[in-house]
């Protein structure tokens, strides 16, 4: 099994999130998910995910800030950014960040 870690403070975002990973992924679990970078980086080292799935725009730390200090932490744990913002923008920087 997969696990998964979703960090987005939308809470219709994160179950759709959510809802189409166990639908189209049958090997994936859920390891957790949270609304703000902050509760993600106390959770996500002890959870141990495969994959965290950020947005960009959190409450509380820019998702970019998420990405550097989890690729610290977690440094072989893949990261992906999802987000609605024009993805160009933020490209470079999130890959430069450990994306």
């Amino acid at each position: 099994m997969t696990k998964v870690y979703i960090v987005d403070d939308h809470d219709d975002l994160r179950f759709a999130l959510k809802y189409r990973l166990k639908r189209k992924c049958r090997t994936t679990t859920i390891a957790g998910e949270s609304p703000t970078a902050e509760k993600a980086l106390s959770e996500i080292p002890n959870l141990n995910p495969e994959i965290v799935l950020t947005d960009i725009t959190l409450p509380d730390m820019n998702g970019i800030e998420l990405v550097r200090r989890l690729r610290n932490q977690c440094p072989d744990t893949f990261i992906m950014v999802v987000t609605g913002h024009e993805i160009e923008r933020y490209r470079a920087e999130a890959m430069n960040a450990g994306a």
